[in-house]
This record gives structure tokens, sequence and C-alpha cells, in this order.
């Protein structure tokens, strides 16, 4: 078995926790305080995790519970914070931002790949809901005002956006809000 597939990890947002628990036995939760909102995570290797964080990506060790930090995200905003995130199927990294009062045009997707930042959709309130589809080179995500999912073209080798956010799906009955899910 993936040592990756031994502990399952997630996120209490608004705690600012991060959680995990080995998948096949009855150990005990972990829970790690954070001292700032962290929203995603994913796997760099067996030993470490990219936390997405307030102010930062970092590289966090499992074991001795250390974290380094890789770069700063909109660290002079001081009303911002990270939303969501995921991995893509090429290597990269998705997130979203979002201004803490949920301001309307404030919101982000960047793409974290080799060591490069990229915003890759801005003027957004609430972005969510990041996924892929790497058989149909296609990048999802939610606007939760809007009840909207958009979609965009990627790259075939490097998973790079090679179009503009197109609307995908759009909810009628708008009491539906498209989140993460």
């Amino acid at each position: 078995m993936a040592p990756y597939a031994e502990y399952f990890f997630w996120v209490d947002i608004n705690k600012k926790l991060l959680l995990s628990k080995k998948t096949h036995n009855e150990s005990q939760l972990k829970i790690v305080n954070m001292p700032d909102t962290l929203s995603a995570i994913a796997w760099i290797d067996e030993q470490h995790l990219l936390l997405c964080k307030s102010i930062g990506l970092y590289k966090y060790h499992i074991n001795s519970n250390t974290r380094h930090l890789i770069l700063n995200i909109e660290n002079t905003q001081l009303n911002r914070r990270s939303n969501d995130g995921r991995a893509d199927p090429w290597g990269g990294f998705w997130f979203s931002t979002m201004d803490v009062n949920a301001k309307k045009g404030d919101g982000k997707i960047y793409r974290y790949y080799k060591r490069q930042l990229k915003a890759v959709v801005s003027g957004m309130s609430i972005p969510n809901g990041l996924c892929f589809d790497k058989a149909r080179l296609r990048a999802y995500y939610c606007l939760s005002f809007t009840s909207c999912i958009y979609v965009l073209d990627l790259d075939e080798q490097t998973g790079e956006p090679c179009s503009e956010p197109r609307v995908f799906y759009q909810f009628n009955n708008t009491d539906v809000v498209p989140m993460d899910a």
C-alpha cells in the first residue's frame, strides 16, 4: 500500500485545525492547531504536505509538525484568506483566495506549478469547488454568490489554462449555492 493511503487528512478552516487519522485502524484522531487559517492541503511526498494558509504556501513535515514557508500569497492584504485548493493531475496546486467578509470582486484563483505562482482568474467573491477532468483537459470551479459553475480548458502537456473561463452550468434555482464538495 502506498504511504499516502495510510492517512486521511482534512482541515477545519474556522478553528484553524489540521486533522488526521490512519485509515486502517482505530487510532486516535490527531489534531494540530495552526497559528492562522488553513484552507487546503496536498501531498508533496510521503513525509510532507503542502499547506495552503491565509498568507502563504508551506511545506509541512507530518511527523515533526514543522512548517517552512514556500511563498507568500497576498500577505499585504490583511483582509484576505485562502479558501479552497486542490492538486491537479499535472503536479500543480490550485487554490482560491477571498476577502474575509466576502467582499465582491476580491477573490482570485491561483496555480502553483514548478515553483511559479500565477493568478488564473480574478474579480470573484467566493471561488471554490476546484476540480479537474484530465481526459477532457478541463478545470472547474464554483462561484457561490452567482450559483454558477465555470470551466477552463487546459494544456495537455502542462495543465496550464489555455482559455478564458466560461459558464459550464448555471443553476436556475437561486436557492442552490454550489460549494466545495
